[in-house]
């Protein structure tokens, strides 16, 4: 199985931007542009599809070199078919990061966090669960939400330079 961008089939909005600095930079494919945050963390970018797409990854290109205290340190995913109702489907701790960085969203890391709210769960069932969840890859969702819940350094506002959302196929 491939993966496919699907990044330009979706619109974009992010919580703030600095004037000069909009979300369309996010999705210019162009390195030496980005979005920047115009508040204290944390900060959202968020994509709406128009039906539910079966997305597996998204990458960031940060520069922690160039952008230093505006580079995210930590980053959730979020997906869902309303923004009020995403659930957080990874957390990543970035180290440094100079490039594309992938963040693969594993079904495993999810049934994880549903387990731990169910100790009661007969051992047998979660065992059939974690079987059957586990060949899956990706989520199913008409919205993506990547927080930016922490910058190098406890900066304030985030830079990221490009966006991608792969999808499954």
């Amino acid at each position: 199985m491939g993966t496919s961008d699907i990044t330009h089939q979706a619109i974009w909005e992010v919580s703030t931007a600095k004037t000069g600095t909009s979300v369309k930079n996010l999705i210019d494919t162009r390195l030496d542009t980005f979005w920047q945050s115009n508040s204290g963390v944390p900060h959202f970018i968020t994509g709406y599809f128009n039906y539910r797409r079966n997305i597996c990854a998204v990458e960031l290109y940060v520069h922690y070199g160039i952008d230093d205290t505006y580079t995210p340190k930590i980053v959730v995913v979020r997906v869902g078919d309303h923004v009020d109702c995403l659930e957080t489907v990874g957390e990543f701790t970035l180290s440094a990061p100079i490039g594309w960085v992938k963040l693969r969203l594993e079904p495993m890391y999810y049934l994880s966090k549903v387990i731990q709210q169910l100790p009661d769960t007969p051992e047998a069932a979660l065992a059939s669960t974690l079987m059957r969840e586990s060949s899956r890859q990706g989520f199913s969702c008409s919205i993506i939400q990547i927080g930016i819940l922490a910058n190098f350094q406890n900066g304030q506002d985030s830079h990221v330079r490009q966006v991608k959302v792969l999808e499954q196929c």
